[in-house]
């Protein structure tokens, strides 16, 4: 079940109603029945997957947190299970065998692992019963796309309903449909303009091929973080908090500060479960580029089993071991001008080498990412017609460059301001106001927008 769906529209009013309508005393089985409904709509079959996941990661945890001798190999063999189904897809899907991956899989193992990973560490002792765990393990608006939470962070949560707050529903209705309006007025919008350009980027030259991976770059980000934003809504509508998972990505000055920023709970789940097991930064600075590189190619294979994604994981990899090596920055201007100034190129220049391997990320082939880069500057010479041509063949799509910009500004607005805040203080009145103007434009926007299934449900 899509958040875009019109059977989801019907779902979340009818669940919330239900969960908070009912006794406390049924309501964490009413919403465990939900959530299974709500991933029933993937494929009732696929239910055997989570079913195994839950289970097995609960018995797991149980069994590691009374362990005294043998913590570490019994741990080990519980997560070679846990991935076990993932894997088997991940080779089935290498061998091309057209085996689509079950919605959300990669997901919620990650979640199971991690879960298991943080008892062994002592970090996190396990929920305290089943059915806490598999509200855990199985909650719908996390489910299928991250965010991906840690036990100690979202499993006491289950514990009991907590208190119904109607600052915090409002905010994450506010937040749903923030996250509805980036889906499908900019990424849904972006994917339609660019996917002739992607399937045959070899017809193309020119300043349309640049701009098409440009427009990748704002499609794919409106649509991960639009996920995000509407998972993160939908939870506090249910008193239930989420970690945030993107912090304004296309700002960071750094290789490394974009993947602080960007799916932080992917990335952070690669750096505690893959980086730092295998030596970190402990052994030495060979070494550590090394895990480095191992690391981003890991994360490569995960989003994909075709070359194209490898060698964006590799390149990912590369940048960031650039970025260490070079020598470390001086003393900043005191200047705010010129600081400013400094930090808005280096800004430029990551989303530019981001841009650059989401291609890889996006293209079919190899051959069909570097079409990109062996016609992209075709004709750079005459900047003039170079720049009116690209932009002619999108002139007619306007309004999309509008609504991107919004979300640019939003951007902009969220790093250097508080705009929360700065709404928070205005009438409740004006609040109402704008929310109803907000629903009103998607009311004459959505008619117009054909719908597309989030990226990342296919990984």
């Amino acid at each position: 079940m899509s958040f875009t769906s019109a059977v989801f529209a019907l779902f979340l009013p009818a669940a919330f109603i239900l969960y908070w309508g009912l006794p406390e005393r049924f309501s964490a089985w009413a919403l465990l029945l939900l959530n299974v409904i709500f991933y029933a709509f993937a494929g009732p079959v696929y239910l055997i997957f989570l079913v195994y996941e839950t289970l097995l990661s609960y018995a797991a945890g149980r069994r590691i947190a009374g362990e005294t001798e043998g913590k570490r190999s019994a741990c080990g063999l519980f997560i070679a299970a846990l991935l076990a189904p993932l894997v088997i897809y991940k080779a089935l899907g290498f061998m091309d065998r057209g085996i689509l991956i079950p919605v959300g899989l990669s997901f919620y193992t990650f979640q199971a692992v991690g879960y298991l990973a943080d008892i062994r560490s002592g970090r996190f002792g396990g929920s305290a019963s089943l059915r806490e765990h598999a509200l855990f393990m199985t909650f719908f608006p996390q489910l299928l796309a991250g965010p991906i939470p840690r036990g100690e962070k979202l499993a006491g949560q289950f514990a009991a309903r907590a208190p119904f707050s109607y600052d915090l529903a409002a905010a994450g209705l506010r937040r749903f449909l923030w996250g509805l309006f980036k889906k499908l007025t900019v990424a849904d919008l972006f994917a339609a303009l660019i996917a002739g350009v992607f399937a045959h980027p070899e017809n193309y030259r020119g300043f349309i091929l640049v701009l098409a991976a440009v427009f990748f770059s704002f499609q794919i980000y409106c649509d991960f973080s639009a996920y995000s934003d509407m998972a993160i809504g939908t939870a506090a509508l249910f008193g239930i908090r989420l970690e945030e998972n993107f912090r304004r990505p296309y700002l960071a000055d750094s290789v490394r500060d974009f993947w602080s920023r960007w799916h932080i709970s992917l990335s952070e789940w690669f750096r505690d479960r893959v980086y730092i097991p295998l030596g970190g930064n402990r052994r030495g600075r060979a070494r550590s580029d090394c895990n480095l590189l191992v690391t981003m190619l890991v994360s490569g294979l995960w989003h994909g089993s075709g070359p194209t994604f490898l060698l964006w994981g590799l390149l990912h990899g590369l940048l960031q071991l650039i970025e260490r090596h070079l020598p470390q920055r001086g003393k900043q201007p005191e200047n705010r001008a010129i600081h400013g100034f400094l930090k808005g190129i280096r800004v430029i220049f990551v989303f530019y080498l981001v841009t650059a391997a989401w291609i890889f990320f996006r293209a079919d082939s190899v051959s069909g990412a570097l079409a990109f880069f062996r016609y992209g500057f075709t004709g750079i010479t005459h900047p003039v017609s170079y720049l009116r041509d690209g932009i002619g063949a999108y002139q007619e799509k306007k309004t999309t460059l509008v609504l991107l910009a919004v979300v640019i500004g939003t951007d902009l607005a969220s790093e250097y301001g508080r705009p929360v805040e700065w709404f928070r203080k205005l009438p409740a009145g004006v609040r109402m106001a704008a929310t109803v103007a907000f629903l009103l434009f998607f009311w004459f926007m959505l008619p117009d927008v054909r719908t597309s299934q989030f990226l990342y449900f296919s990984f």
